[in-house]
């Protein structure tokens, strides 16, 4: 799943944006995965698992370039 990695991630680099994404995107992954057990076509499990998480990452990213992001030493 990707989120988990990023997760992961925030502490080893010192980069908490990385788990202020990695959560939510996590979550769309946990949450395809129940539509797709309880049959939901694939429309809706692509919008959840990947079109949402794609769309947070992109403004995560967008978010931290825009306003900076102060380095943890």
């Amino acid at each position: 799943m990707l989120g988990i990695h990023f997760i992961v991630f925030a502490p080893i680099f010192k980069e908490p944006i990385f788990a202020w994404f990695g959560v939510p995107i996590a979550l769309c992954g946990v949450v395809g995965l129940v539509l797709a057990l309880a049959g939901t076509g694939p429309p809706t499990i692509g919008v959840v698992a990947g079109i949402l998480p794609g769309t947070i990452m992109f403004g995560a990213v967008a978010w931290s370039a825009w306003v900076g992001r102060p380095r943890i030493e």
